[in-house]
């Protein structure tokens, strides 16, 4: 994830230097396209120009063409005339001469501008489809980037969770350790106070017998005590009873 987050940033790179670029070769054409504008500008008020010079040569021409015919043929003023129109028919010339590679020269900036402003439309689409891939690869790069932080906090999470299981793990030994050590020692713990309260029995068992009979006789004692009130209770109640009531009737056998 981290080497396609490096390409992609590598790539992202290099889209953003080819812009640069492209953009300056947008603005070296723009700045070729106003200089080509300002020339054709220019060629079109020289031609301009030249053919007001042209118009104004071609109506001298005329008029001194028409002084020619007037002129006596032969005369001096005839040839001085000629001499005239010839002179400002080679200026017509050469004017027209100049109109015509100004047009050629403007016509070639004309070309030249065409192929520029075809240029510059290649340009502008190049750096269309070049920001285009470039922001696909900055959502991709951006996505790459989530999915990584994601990742990193879920490793760190994995990480901690271990952590937890083997501290939890490691107190589980721990506790297992001391139980196995309890339930080693509970079966003697109880041995040793089996045998402690058994010998403790012993050592006591004058005292336990000497109590046990002492209360023992003294039970009966209380028994015998009572029998005997009982008992003395009983004579004393018989005294208080007539003598013939307390002498039994005798039975006769022949009597019924």
């Amino acid at each position: 994830m981290t080497k396609a987050a490096s390409g992609m940033q590598s790539g992202i790179t290099g889209m953003t230097k080819a812009l640069t670029g492209i953009n300056s070769g947008l603005a070296g054409t723009n700045k070729a396209l106003a200089g080509i504008g300002k020339a054709i500008s220019g060629g079109n008020t020289g031609i301009t120009g030249l053919d007001k010079a042209i118009a104004g040569q071609e109506q001298g021409l005329t008029q001194l063409r028409a002084a020619l015919a007037s002129a006596p043929p032969g005369s001096p003023q005839a040839a001085a005339i000629q001499a005239q129109i010839d002179t400002l028919s080679a200026q017509q010339d050469a004017t027209k001469a100049q109109r015509s590679a100004l047009i050629a020269k403007r016509s070639a900036l004309a070309d030249k501008r065409t192929q520029l402003r075809d240029a510059r439309k290649q340009l502008l689409a190049q750096r269309a489809t070049i920001t285009t891939k470039r922001n696909a690869l900055r959502s991709q790069l951006a996505a790459i980037q989530t999915k990584k932080a994601t990742a990193v906090e879920s490793r760190a999470k994995l990480v901690a969770a271990r952590n937890d299981l083997t501290a939890t793990s490691n107190e589980l030994a721990d506790i297992t350790s001391k139980l196995t050590v309890l339930r080693d020692a509970v079966p003697g713990a109880f041995e040793t106070a089996k045998q402690n309260y058994l010998a403790d029995i012993d050592a006591r068992s004058a005292s336990l017998e000497a109590t046990f009979a002492t209360t023992l006789n003294q039970g009966f004692l209380g028994i015998f005590t009572v029998t005997g009130l009982l008992s003395l209770a009983g004579v004393v109640i018989l005294l208080f009873y007539p003598r013939g009531v307390r002498k039994a009737p005798t039975s006769d056998p022949g009597g019924l």
